[in-house]
């Protein structure tokens, strides 16, 4: 009795599942969700070529392969606004700790230099200075 209840509720939700649109019943992938945000967001914004990759590889990271949270086609239609809010907030923070470590690193490499082209008085560039200063004056 058992196996036929499980038989009759099994082809009840096969026939629910044909009677509903496909665009209900199946949703986009990771990699869709991540193309679809980076074409829309990120394609054509004057990117070099490295920029793009770490957009890329950033994207993958917030937007792993086993991510399938994102609803139906159509409700990632009407939504997809709020899951692309979320994504690139998400990016964003990334993209910061990422980016920070360099930005750092330059700021100490500028001043570094600066510090020793124009250091007082044996700076490398202070001499010149001198000499085409004196000289135009």
């Amino acid at each position: 009795m058992a196996q036929w209840a499980n038989a009759n509720a099994m082809r009840q939700g096969i026939n629910e599942f044909m009677n509903t649109p496909w665009y209900e019943s199946t949703g986009p992938c990771s990699h869709q969700v991540r193309d679809d945000v980076y074409n829309k967001y990120f394609k054509g914004k004057n990117n070099s070529e490295k920029r793009s990759i770490d957009i890329q590889n950033i994207l993958m990271d917030v937007v792993p392969e086993h991510r399938n949270d994102f609803g139906s086609l159509r409700g990632y239609a009407t939504f997809g606004r709020q899951i692309h809010k979320g994504i690139i907030k998400e990016f964003a923070r990334k993209y910061a700790q990422t980016h920070k470590s360099k930005r750092i690193r330059n700021e100490f490499i500028r001043d570094w230099i600066n510090h020793s082209l124009y250091r007082f008085p044996d700076g490398l560039r202070v001499q010149k200075l001198k000499e085409e200063f004196y000289d135009k004056a």
